[in-house]
């Protein structure tokens, strides 16, 4: 499977900038089209939610500055294989755009602010920004892949989603659910024998363009190394060999279409969550435009 080159970080790794940032945006998620609002109301969700969090916070002693719900606009993830030719050919596999999504700017004043502040701050601004699960009134969700997730119910984003969508608890699992059926999806399309043929005949293509890799990782670990000397120009040619092969052999339409079928699939397996959220979301978009316009 082809990785893609954006991720969030996770609250446990949120000690380090980067991810303290990371959590605090969900710009890097993956939701499930049909679970989601256009992206004008989406944004007006997700700003209004941090909006909320940011008055949390302060009531806690903290500052925060809202986070952008799609911080670097131009990375772009690709499950399967790079099949945008264009987009290759200026940015190879995304790892310039990666290191923007990763590193902090220094001069971000959310970034200065938690330099400022001591370990045990810190520490302390991260337990109110997304609790410690382990109490009584743990919000629980249980994942597509059968996982358990829990997040406290007292943490500022707990709080937030509380105030913008009402049921906070039904909020949790749908917004778990559905945000997990990307990689369900992504696992049923590789395993279903056209992709295995699909990537056979982009081999083939690869090898005839000077490039013997038998699948896109394989392609993509070969330009793992991003700080050796003209480590750009080697991504930005494999990458477009494999968007062009993807294109010529016909794999960019074979997994678009797999990847279709396959969405229509876990959304029918899990129509309830995916309901739940496009109904709590159309709920609250009258009260994150009070907040957003109260600022």
């Amino acid at each position: 499977m082809s990785k893609p080159w954006r991720w969030i970080a996770s609250a446990a790794a949120a000690v380090a900038l980067a991810g303290v940032v990371a959590a605090t945006s969900q710009g890097a998620a993956a939701p499930v089209p049909a679970a989601t609002p256009p992206g004008s109301e989406a944004d007006l969700l997700h700003d209004a939610e941090q909006i909320l969090i940011g008055r949390c916070l302060a009531e806690r002693g903290f500052s925060y500055w809202p986070q952008p719900r799609d911080p670097v606009p131009e990375l772009r993830d690709f499950p399967y294989v790079v099949d945008d030719v264009g987009w290759a050919r200026r940015y190879g596999y995304g790892s310039v755009l990666q290191r923007r999504f990763d590193e902090p700017d220094p001069d971000d004043p959310y970034i200065r602010y938690l330099r400022g502040l001591s370990q045990d701050r810190r520490a302390s601004f991260l337990l109110a920004l997304n609790g410690k699960p382990g109490g009584a009134g743990d919000l629980v969700a249980k994942l597509p892949n059968g996982m358990e997730v829990k997040r406290s119910d007292t943490s500022c984003v707990s709080l937030a989603e509380q105030r913008l969508y009402g049921d906070v608890r039904a909020w949790y699992q749908a917004k778990r659910v559905t945000d997990g059926l990307a990689g369900a999806r992504a696992g049923l399309v590789l395993a279903d024998p056209a992709y295995a043929d699909a990537v056979r005949a982009w081999s083939g293509c690869m090898r005839a363009a000077g490039f013997p890799y038998d699948t896109p990782d394989d392609a993509r670990a070969a330009v793992a190394d991003g700080t050796a000397p003209g480590a750009f120009d080697r991504e930005v040619e494999i990458a477009v060999a494999e968007a062009t092969c993807a294109v010529d052999t016909g794999m960019a339409a074979t997994v678009a279409s797999l990847d279709r079928r396959y969405a229509a699939v876990v959304t029918n397996d899990h129509q309830v969550a995916v309901d739940t959220r496009a109904r709590l979301q159309a709920a609250a978009l009258p009260l994150a435009r009070e907040i957003v316009r109260a600022g």
